[in-house]
């Protein structure tokens, strides 16, 4: 069976070309185990900042398609510009078909609906397509601006940002566009891959006539090999977030609550990965909030490879999710599968992974008086938070076993063939 991927990473292609990028790092780990199985052959197209002719690697085979705007900076600002005022819609799917027409697949594989990959339900016709669902743009953009106001943002923006078309008015343009063509994806849509009672109930909104399949993801092998097993909580208590950019991500909760913790009397230290107090985002938390990071004991310390980031989350008494809006973000899931004890706020698909007062505390979002309390209360019960953390492992060693989960996709590809 030939299987045909578009991504928006490169997966194990990295490893050939040599690119820097950040997060995917389920979706090579699912790729490293459909490989392994005889009956597939897999295939795996994405666009390139580089310009790369196809080729094979490690039993795949990998279909670059390159952007028209790597050539140099300055090319790079003029495409940033001309996409500004029109965002890439059908361009490039004429490639996309290429390869289509080239590989012959017998089942396509979209993953993610962010990318202009979905509209090609529009054009092909006689290959059963599956659609899998990542995040979800059109509830996120509802929730936005829900940590940082919009005045707020455009109040303190650099110049440089402005200059290059890099600000959060811009991205949420384009943040609209991308939900627009979201919803004319998922329109189209006759089969979807999601995980959480979230994402299924949207898909019943959005794409009512297509049907649901349930598919896990596998974490980054490394997280399988370690377990979290500290015999006391550390004085002072270390907490743990880790946050992407993105004004709904929730950084100003952590900012907020670490006041009130601070007012408490608490002695902790938190350290926020994914985040330096250089960036824009960081800054204008800050400079709203009239509040400094360190004077409330938070470490900004950027992003971290995996073993970094697992050795900060081994040596951390608790693990927050503060987002405002997520799926089912890696970050918890991995948290989870090391055993560590989690407060995480309930949004979004969070519910389906992780049951209140049985394997965490879930907490109302933006709400840093109840994060704040609770905090303080799991810093009491650490009997009771390392137990939670365990069952929290034991949910998660179950979801995301790599063996499982790659036979759920393999038997999504069987049934759409029968369906075909």
């Amino acid at each position: 069976m030939k299987v045909l991927w578009f991504t928006n990473t490169p997966c194990n292609a990295i490893n050939k070309i040599g690119s820097k990028i950040v997060g995917g790092g389920w979706l090579t780990a699912l790729e490293n185990e459909i490989k392994t199985n005889s009956n597939i052959e897999l295939y795996v197209c994405f666009y390139s900042n580089k310009n790369i002719r196809p080729f094979y690697y490690e039993n795949v085979n990998y279909y670059p398609i390159p952007l028209k705007h790597t050539d140099s900076k300055l090319s790079a600002l003029f495409y940033r510009y001309y996409h500004y005022f029109k965002p890439r819609k059908e361009e490039s799917l004429s490639s996309l078909l290429q390869v289509i027409e080239e590989v012959k697949p017998n089942i396509i594989h979209i993953h993610g609906s962010e990318e202009n990959f979905g509209l090609l339900q529009y054009k092909i016709k006689h290959i059963p397509i599956v659609l899998s669902i990542q995040g979800l743009l059109n509830p996120y953009l509802e929730k936005f601006f829900s940590g940082i106001p919009y005045n707020i943002l455009t109040k303190f923006e650099p110049l440089r940002s402005k200059l290059l078309l890099d600000t959060n008015k811009i991205l949420y343009k384009r943040f609209k566009y991308w939900a627009e063509r979201e919803q004319n994806i998922l329109a189209c849509s006759k089969h979807v891959i999601g995980r959480t009672e979230w994402d299924r109930h949207i898909t019943m909104l959005l794409a009512p006539q297509a049907k649901y399949y349930k598919g896990n993801e596998i974490l980054r092998k490394e997280f399988y090999q370690h377990t979290w097993s500290k015999q006391n909580f550390s004085n002072p208590l270390i907490i743990v977030s880790t946050i992407s950019n993105g004004p709904y991500k929730g950084l100003e909760v952590v900012l907020k609550t670490a006041k009130y913790l601070n007012d408490y009397g608490l002695k902790f230290k938190w350290i926020v990965v994914g985040q330096d107090e250089s960036s824009t985002y960081a800054k204008t938390i800050t400079k709203w909030l009239q509040l400094s990071y360190q004077r409330n004991h938070i470490s900004l310390v950027g992003k971290k490879d995996t073993s970094e980031l697992i050795h900060t989350l081994l040596q951390a008494d608790i693990y927050c999710q503060v987002s405002h809006i997520e799926n089912s973000p890696n970050s918890l899931c991995e948290a989870m599968l090391l055993g560590i004890p989690i407060i995480a706020s309930c949004v979004g698909g969070t519910n389906s992974l992780i049951k209140h007062k049985e394997e965490g505390y879930l907490i109302q979002d933006g709400d840093p008086y109840s994060l704040a309390g609770t905090l303080i209360d799991v810093s009491q019960n650490y009997s009771i938070a390392k137990e939670w953390g365990k069952q929290a492992r034991i949910t998660a060693i179950k979801r995301h076993n790599p063996q499982q989960v790659a036979n759920e996709y393999i038997q999504i590809y069987k049934s759409l063939t029968i369906c075909n």
